[in-house]
């Protein structure tokens, strides 16, 4: 009857046990229709303990008690919920002096004409009739020395304190399981009385000194010594080595929580002995009854290659079977990496461990850019501990460059490049030259953090004086900057408040202005391609060109595309129409000359038009000139020029056939300007 009232008190305070089965909890027998889960027990055996020549203190029993439910998880929760709460449990219980409670064995069945699940599982019980001992120790001189074996004795002590279940009292001996002796009755397991004795010895490590008082475990010398061997043993709260669950002793869960841990780690590095510790204490402290174990490791780092070998980097891994345990993985690398962003991405799932990616979904908290290792470890001991069955959390790394490929990185090699924005991520150099009216002083600018023109630097220079640009530089590492020394042609950037833009980005306003790059690409029949950003305003002169490769001295034109709708190649002796074009608007308009046999013109991404070219012999590259918002007429590079009127932005020339790539280039730019 004493056993049961105990049984009964446990689970009926058990929350974990309540919040299954309520407190559908039935001694000897459920009532007719009980509400599904609920638990029965009884006390099938009581023997009273043997003795040696006294009237017995203890008795014993052995409970058997049954988990039924008709959901077979429901039913493994509820049995795992029980022997959280009775397992290992001792003290006054509704009166009663429970010992010990320790668990035996478990089975689960199936009631096919019930249709539910039971299992069974059974503890020994054992329950102290008279109270606690007359006496457990005698103080000489109300104090004793307590030595390690291999230590210095330490500082007198009042009191001794050994781990929960290592001392039994029978009548008024004090039996201490693990042995010892001193100057108080120690009787071992199954010797007779020790001797007296002045000094205990226990082994080394196993003694800790507070004030007056020494706390013994014999666990905890063998925990230390395993500590030690890991490198571990800095690393615990409270100093006590091995105390996991930094209770103040070190006890059998804790150096069963320490080897599931490190059993089959070869050579562990000290951040995941770290982590290892620290897991294994939340596990602990949170109730939870899926210990860690050296299988669910080893499933833990199947997931863990599985998802690496699928490209993926993981560094942290972890999963719970709610049965058979858990086990994690860690490899955290470095927080912050240069020139890059380390996001954190979090995966979950309702699979323990899982194969790949596409069993898991992404946390909605997260992803963490350039956060600490310990607030991400924070989110995933959170999810993890609000598992309740079964689950898993992986923690996914990747880097994004802060330093992003730009357009001449993706499509290399051109002749001469330049823009109001950054082209190539490893471009060092300005990105223009501005000339301001008010002293005709000049000053290189060059982009801003976030590669733009560096617009607040033109305001500075210019104050409330107009700005031109003297040298529009190349940015396509060949040096071929676009440059115009006579004032009167260069075109402007700032109108003396404030920077010209275009549809919201920097603009050069051309006005009878021009460049000269000089033999800046290839001027022969070979293939050529230019991508251009304008907003022609007017067509007079008739044939002002964004860009043109003139032959000095002759009618032949390499580009030329112009603003009334036109376009040329000195290969073709008739300028072409390009339709659907309009004046006042921004356009990206492409060129692609492939040798002496086509020409291709597109506007907005758009074909505009295509003529077939009539073949010409190579002229010498030396005889031909290059400008931007200008071509030379018959007279060549001496005579008078067909300037353009309207914003520029971005001219980009290769001396090769692009047309793969015409439209990833294309993209790209309409992107960054927002043309169409």
């Amino acid at each position: 009857m004493e056993t049961g009232k105990a049984i009964y008190k446990l689970l009926k305070d058990s929350s974990a046990v309540g919040a299954i089965c309520a407190d559908r909890i039935f001694p000897e027998m459920a009532q007719q229709d009980a509400v599904l889960p609920f638990i029965v027990y009884t006390v099938t055996d009581t023997t009273p303990a043997a003795t040696k020549n006294a009237t017995s203190k203890l008795d014993t029993a052995r409970v058997e008690l049954y988990c039924v439910s008709d959901d077979y998880e429901v039913g493994m929760n509820l049995g795992i919920a029980v022997r959280g709460a009775l397992d290992r449990q001792s003290g006054t219980l509704s009166g009663v002096e429970v010992q010990s409670i320790d668990f035996d064995t478990s089975d689960v069945q199936f009631d096919p004409d019930q249709r539910v699940y039971v299992l069974e599982q059974t503890y020994d019980v054992r329950i102290q009739r008279t109270g606690t001992a007359v006496s457990v120790a005698q103080f000489p001189s109300n104090s004793f020395t307590v030595e390690e074996v291999d230590g210095t004795p330490s500082g007198a002590v009042t009191k001794l304190v050994f781990s929960n279940n290592t001392v039994t009292i029978n009548g008024s001996t004090a039996t201490i399981q693990s042995g010892g002796g001193g100057s108080l009755t120690v009787q071992e397991t199954s010797a007779a009385d020790s001797a007296a004795a002045t000094t205990l010895e226990f082994p080394a490590n196993s003694v800790t000194h507070a004030a007056s008082k020494a706390t013994i475990s014999l666990l905890q010398g063998l925990a230390a010594e395993f500590a030690g061997d890991a490198g571990a043993s800095a690393i615990f709260a409270n100093g006590l080595i091995g105390d996991i669950n930094q209770d103040g002793t070190v006890s059998t869960t804790d150096l069963l929580a320490l080897l599931g841990n490190f059993g089959n780690t070869a050579s562990p590095t000290s951040s995941q002995l770290t982590q290892s510790l620290s897991r294994a204490q939340s596990q602990m402290t949170d109730g939870s009854t899926a210990f860690f174990s050296n299988s669910r490791v080893g499933s833990a780092q199947a997931t863990v290659t599985a998802l690496t070998n699928a490209g993926h980097t993981v560094e942290y891994f972890e999963g719970v079977n709610g049965v058979q345990g858990r086990g994690f993985i860690s490899n955290f690398l470095a927080d912050t990496v240069a020139d890059n962003t380390v996001r954190r991405t979090l995966y979950i799932s309702a699979t323990p461990f899982p194969t790949g990616l596409s069993q898991m979904q992404a946390y909605a908290l997260g992803p963490y850019d350039n956060i600490a290792q310990a607030t991400v470890q924070a989110v995933v001991d959170a999810y993890i501990n609000s598992i309740t069955s079964n689950g898993s959390v992986a923690v996914v790394r990747t880097l994004i460059s802060s330093s992003p490929d730009k357009l001449l990185d993706t499509y290399s090699g051109a002749a001469a490049a330049y823009s109001v924005r950054l082209l190539d991520k490893d471009y060092s150099g300005s990105c223009m030259r501005i000339r301001r009216d008010s002293d005709d002083s000049e000053a290189d600018i060059g982009f801003d953090g976030s590669g733009d023109l560096d617009t607040s630097a033109i305001a500075t220079h210019c104050g409330s004086a107009n700005g031109y640009c003297v040298t529009w530089y190349d940015q396509s590492g060949n040096t071929n900057n676009a440059t115009q020394s006579t004032s009167g042609s260069q075109p402007q950037i700032y109108n003396g408040s404030a920077v010209i833009t275009e549809n919201g980005k920097p603009a050069l306003q051309f006005s009878s202005d021009y460049f000269s790059l000089g033999d800046a690409a290839d001027a022969t029949n070979g293939d050529i391609s230019a991508y251009m950003v304008v907003n022609p305003s007017n067509t007079t002169p008739t044939y002002g060109s964004y860009v043109s490769k003139t032959k000095a001295a002759d009618v032949h034109y390499r580009y030329a595309l112009s603003p009334d709708n036109s376009f040329y190649d000195g290969f073709f002796s008739t300028p072409s129409t390009i339709s659907g074009y309009e004046l006042n608007q921004q356009h990206l308009s492409s060129f692609e000359g492939i040798g002496s046999v086509s020409l291709t013109c597109y506007q907005d991404g758009t074909q505009a038009a295509t003529v077939s070219l009539v073949g010409q012999s190579e002229l010498a590259d030396s005889d031909w000139y290059t400008l931007i918002g200008a071509y030379g007429d018959s007279s060549g590079v001496g005579g008078a020029y067909q300037t353009y009127i309207g914003n520029m932005q971005e001219i980009i020339l290769y001396n090769t056939d692009q047309r793969t790539n015409r439209s990833g280039i294309e993209t790209d730019i309409n992107d960054y300007f927002s043309i169409y």
